[in-house]
């Protein structure tokens, strides 16, 4: 199993696999096992499910800059099969921060692994009356 994160939304990735070595009869479904929590007992991680005839799935909603831990299994119509090995996939992340201060302006730089971009703001004293 391999994982692609999103390039443009850091909330979703995508995992690939190849079915197992050793079939047990026509593959129904998989079951993909994730979590933040490589040692959380597996009744604690999210579960998705694919397609038997699917070798690829999109999981969302997850958190940018984040490592997640995936498992999977596969089910024929004998039943369920092994768990594979743990998987680390992390989705992106951007960054931004603030790199010159020339009051009353700042300068601040976003950047990801794609793109980099500078914001002017401007800097205001609040008073209290």
């Amino acid at each position: 199993m391999t994982g692609n994160p999103d390039e443009k939304d850091f909330t979703r990735l995508s995992l690939h696999w190849q079915p197992p070595l050793e079939l047990n009869g026509h593959i129904v479904k998989y079951r993909i096992y994730y979590s933040t929590n490589v040692n959380a007992s597996l009744k604690t991680w999210q579960a998705v499910e694919a397609e038997g005839s699917k070798l690829t799935k999109q999981i969302n909603g997850l958190k940018p800059g984040t490592a997640y831990y995936f498992q999977m299994q596969a089910k024929t119509t004998k039943g369920w099969g092994p768990m594979s090995e743990k998987e680390e996939v992390s989705t992106l992340t951007g960054n931004i921060f603030v790199h010159n201060i020339f009051f009353p302006f700042a300068i601040a730089r976003w950047h990801d692994h794609r793109l980099e971009f500078d914001f002017v703001f401007l800097l205001c004293k609040i008073t209290a009356c």
